[in-house]
């Protein structure tokens, strides 16, 4: 008990992904059994936060009631997460813009800010450390309008990379550093959505999720969450994209009552922010798919991200799977409530057993 895991957990804390199935029959057979919508004058139960319903008001149109308030970029720093916080701030929109060391966020919103002439704020944010985490909720200014999940891991090994927690990174950036953050910001979202009448949350996802996608598709297994027993990269890719349409559904259903809408968002196959992550030879190849008829330009990926985060049409939308700037049909799998709840109290679960802050 006294050894010490890698990054400092204590090892008899450290619980894998497929370690946590086992034991969960009862708690959702209990979870089942209790009403799934929560009535509006009850408390909804948001991780290990209980907090009662928001009163919000909307204005005529469907507008969001009030249009100030900080848009959170989360992933801000390169790709589509940078192109959306400077498509965002010519838009005029207060942005604030996360990576994962405080003087690359600072560098990125200052480049930006001088390029806009709008103001721009950096935030350090490592979404694999639960005290990082609570601190940049901690600091978050009051109101959040708007915060964009863009923070993304593509595996690029054929065996999987364990992170501190004991997840694949794959799932533990993509899924569990999602829910995390949510779970870290909630109290934050629903107070704003008092202030300003709706509160949105878009988690990222991919039409990867749709099997036979390209010839792929996720393959999830409830015995082995992250694939860390049988690794296939591309698939752990899918799998974690169809659960964050998972976390998308499960999050608006809790939250909806407070006027925080949670979607998920296919912003398109995007080459150009894909190649920047890999070698000479994988950058020229996928360079050259940004010349095919199913790419999707930076701009126009920024452009998805700024509309799902701003625009009015979307006032009082949740639990959406958004692309091609509208609502899309996803797959049957990813439209299971019972696998959403599920993966939910996995997490939950996960995150209980896990410590909350690094030592």
């Amino acid at each position: 008990p006294d050894r010490q895991f890698q990054g400092g957990y204590p090892a008899h804390r450290v619980v894998h992904a497929r370690q946590l199935v086992d034991g969960h029959a009862a708690r959702e057979r209990r979870d089942h059994e209790q009403q799934r919508k929560p009535p509006e004058s009850a408390a909804v139960q948001f991780g290990d936060v209980q907090h009662q319903p928001a009163q919000h008001q909307r204005r005529e149109g469907g507008a969001l009631a009030v249009t100030t308030g900080a848009i959170v970029m989360v992933g801000g720093s390169r790709g589509i997460g940078r192109a959306a916080a400077r498509k965002l701030s010519l838009d005029g929109h207060n942005v604030i813009l996360t990576a994962t060391t405080e003087a690359a966020a600072t560098s990125v919103a200052t480049g930006i800010a001088n390029e806009t002439r709008h103001p721009m704020t950096g935030m350090q944010l490592d979404v694999l450390d639960p005290a990082s985490i609570h601190r940049f909720a901690e600091r978050l200014p009051h109101p959040v309008r708007s915060v964009i999940v863009g923070a993304v891991h593509w595996p690029e090994d054929r065996q999987p990379q364990m992170t501190d927690t004991g997840l694949e990174r794959t799932f533990a950036v993509n899924v569990f550093g999602a829910f995390r953050l949510m779970q870290a910001m909630t109290p934050h979202l629903i107070a704003s959505a008092k202030t300003l009448g709706e509160v949105r949350v878009t988690l990222v996802s991919s039409r990867l999720h749709l099997p036979g996608r390209f010839g792929m598709g996720p393959r999830f297994d409830w015995t082995d969450i992250d694939l860390s027993r049988r690794f296939r990269p591309m698939t752990a890719y899918c799998n974690s994209k169809l659960a964050m349409i998972w976390l998308a559904r499960e999050a608006d259903r809790r939250l909806r009552s407070h006027g925080v809408r949670v979607n998920a968002l296919c912003p398109g196959f995007v080459p150009m922010a894909v190649a920047e992550r890999f070698g000479l030879r994988r950058q020229v190849f996928m360079r050259l798919l940004s010349y095919m008829p199913f790419a999707t330009s930076l701009d126009q990926a920024a452009a998805a991200y700024a509309w799902a985060a701003t625009d009015p049409s979307l006032a009082g939308a949740g639990g959406q799977f958004l692309a091609d700037f509208g609502e899309s049909l996803s797959s049957e799998e990813s439209r299971d409530t019972d696998s959403a709840e599920r993966l939910w109290n996995w997490c939950r679960d996960c995150d209980e057993i896990l410590p909350s802050h690094r030592p």
